[in-house]
């Protein structure tokens, strides 16, 4: 064979390879468009919410290539291959988020693939929810529909209901609703133990419809009442060590500034009803304890001597223990409110000795700051100050000013608009240079220093004290971490609550991707 021959053949074969090769390639590249672009994408991010209790908010990436979108749902673990189960729940969404209403009290195993003609459907994606109990109790008016051995229930009339369950000394009681009461909507529980927490559920059958939870007032026995009129100021001063007081009507009772030489409680007889006391307390030289329960204290107010002359009157603090060497064993607020005080709400500058401060579920609000710290230390003890589900709002030069070694905490408290007096000695939120501890967990701060060029977690040096941060949040507080912190601390991070009307003091969560069980409970979204 001659040479031009083998090159001839040779060519020849080296063509008809690429060209084998280049059809193989393109062949494949058809297989693997194919392969990919046949299937509809799977929605991604997909977040499972429950809101109002009993509906499911489903959010996904919304997908440029899907008409819609089909949802399963199961009692029973659903997983991503398995064919639809009986009994499964099928809806169908053209975008995102998909909301609907399901039972109450009821975990749901889901699914959601997306879908477009033409094309082949997507792999599934899995997720879970479980729904709160349903609620169709209406809230009603504790102020008349609680009292010391009954409470009365009430919901939509006609709905379907058989039945209210709840316990007593432990022991299940089943109330079975007559078909007057089904029709009405409401109905009396009685028989019920003075002072007592309750949780009534509203049943149809074996299903719970909704609760109502609620705390019968007290009795009477060894306390005093005061009603609306009575001189209350001169019941405290005729009452013996230990004495206890229950205020039974919403009314106004003027204490003035009263020097406190006794332990004394003072309860409000109705939570939703609270009566109102105008004025503050000091606490003198002897050995006292304090508890305020279900009361308003308020520190403006208009004055009227016996003349009939009237005055404009504004208090300083609420708590005053500035008399030397006095012992304070303990002041306990449980449910209380207070407002309207020029300098801040405890205060302390002397040798006053003070066990125990104990805050639970309390609003303390609009205290200007003026002339004071909010929680003012300067001198004496302080052993312990424990705060929980409590709110401040709306005031305060410097917040915590303890100069002497304490034990301070606050747990899921709020902080709106705190240290926004506009003074030098407004040195931030924390000051505490003598030791102790200071810890803040599940807390909210919004607007600290809102308007003025303070607000700060800390000035440099401030704070000696252990430091505990554990699952706070801030919000629009512009110089937070200026100072001493220059960066977020360990244990904080930034999302917007997004209050339902601040203006008007309702700082409801409305922002659904919130954090749960972050801040005073009273402002969680229901």
């Amino acid at each position: 064979m001659t040479i031009i021959m083998k090159k001839f053949i040779y060519n020849a074969a080296l063509c008809m390879a690429l060209t084998a090769t280049f059809v193989a390639c393109e062949e494949q590249s058809d297989e693997v468009t194919e392969f990919v672009y046949n299937r509809t994408f799977s929605p991604m991010d997909v977040k499972a919410q429950v809101i109002n209790r009993v509906q499911l908010r489903l959010a996904w990436n919304q997908l440029k290539d899907a008409d819609s979108y089909v949802i399963e749902l199961a009692n029973d673990t659903i997983t991503a291959e398995e064919a639809t189960p009986a009994g499964a729940i099928v809806e169908t969404a053209t975008s995102s988020p998909f909301i609907k209403r399901y039972n109450g009290d009821t975990k749901y195993y889901g699914r959601i693939k997306a879908v477009r003609n033409g094309k082949g459907d997507s792999k599934y994606v899995t997720f879970t929810f479980k729904t709160d109990e349903e609620q169709i109790v209406l809230a009603g008016n504790d102020a008349v529909d609680v009292a010391a051995t009954s409470v009365k229930i009430t919901w939509p009339a006609g709905e379907e209901v058989t039945s209210i369950v709840y316990k007593q000394n432990g022991e299940e009681v089943v109330y079975t609703l007559s078909a007057e009461e089904i029709a009405a909507g409401e109905a009396t529980v009685t028989g019920l133990t003075g002072e007592t927490s309750y949780k009534f559920k509203l049943m149809n059958g074996s299903v719970v419809r909704g609760s109502k939870e609620a705390t019968t007032l007290m009795d009477f026995g060894d306390a005093t009442p005061v009603y609306a009129g009575d001189n209350f100021k001169s019941m405290l001063d005729a009452a013996e060590d230990g004495a206890e007081f229950i205020l039974v009507d919403e009314a106004e009772f003027k204490i003035g500034s009263y020097a406190l030489t006794k332990s004394v409680t003072i309860s409000g007889l109705k939570p939703a009803a609270r009566p109102t006391l105008n004025g503050a307390f000091t606490l003198g030289t002897d050995e006292v304890s304090l508890k305020l329960k279900s009361v308003i204290m308020n520190g403006s107010y208009e004055d009227t001597d016996d003349s009939g002359a009237t005055t404009n009157v504004l208090k300083g603090h609420p708590f005053d223990c500035t008399a030397n060497a006095a012992t304070i064993a303990s002041i306990e607020l449980e449910d209380c409110l207070f407002q309207n005080y020029q300098k801040g709400f405890i205060y302390n500058n002397k040798k006053a000795n003070v066990g125990s401060i104990i805050i639970n579920n309390c609003v303390i609000k609009d205290i200007e700051g003026d002339g004071g710290d909010f929680i003012d230390f300067r001198g004496g003890s302080l052993e312990n100050c424990t705060v929980t589900n409590s709110t401040f709002m709306n005031g305060g030069r410097a917040f915590l000013r303890v100069q002497v070694a304490a034990a301070i905490s606050f747990k899921n408290c709020t902080f709106y608009r705190m240290c926004i007096f506009d003074n030098s000695n407004n040195s931030g939120i924390v000051r505490m240079k003598d030791g102790g501890s200071i810890s803040f967990e599940n807390c909210l701060f919004d607007k600290i220093g809102d308007g003025v060029a303070f607000g700060l977690w800390a000035k440099a040096g401030n704070i000696t004290a252990e430091e505990s941060y554990k699952n706070n949040y801030y919000n629009s507080c512009a110089n937070l971490w200026e100072g001493f912190y220059t960066v977020p601390a360990d244990g904080f991070s930034a999302a917007d609550p997004q209050p339902a009307d601040a203006a008007n003091g309702d700082l409801t969560i409305t922002n659904l991707d919130f954090p749960a069980n972050v801040g005073d409970p009273r402002w969680y979204r229901k």
